[in-house]
């Protein structure tokens, strides 16, 4: 075999025997590996008042893909997905206070998924999450 190739014959007792490529015939879809990934951002900032504030919105889309390339059985399509998110915030001197959100819409895919311990298995993506952030700049503003 030519270095970096896959292994294509086995031989048994002397006989050479057919192996299957593990990683799928010429052209095959790779794992993992969606035909659309996109990621968009739109930040916003203002003032209001006396104070320094913003807006932020995002989106993730990732189009369907599979979990294993080749010739498998364990092969399973995860679905495709979209993930909104969102954030505000508002600053006065050293302080500022933001509230972020991802997956506004909690979303609830499969990231992967897989039998190789005999029983399927699902990893889930991760569900809506609030988070409220308060700090202070101890340095120069």
């Amino acid at each position: 075999p030519t270095f970096g190739a896959p292994i294509e014959t086995a031989y048994i007792s002397g006989v050479p025997v057919s192996v299957a490529d593990v990683y799928g015939n010429k052209g095959d879809p790779l794992a993992n590996s969606p035909e659309t990934q996109a990621n968009l951002r739109a930040r916003y900032d203002f003032e209001l008042g006396s104070n320094q504030a913003f807006w932020q919105l995002g989106v993730a889309h990732q189009s369907e893909s599979l979990n294993e390339a080749g010739n498998t059985e364990n092969q399973f399509l995860m679905p495709s997905w979209t993930v909104l998110d969102g954030a505000i915030g508002i600053a006065k001197d050293s302080w500022r206070l933001e509230l972020y959100v991802h997956n506004l819409t909690d979303e609830n895919k499969s990231v992967f998924t897989t039998n190789r311990q005999f029983i399927v298995s699902e990893t889930p993506m991760r569900p809506r999450t609030v988070t409220v952030r308060l700090g202070y700049n101890f340095g120069n503003q």
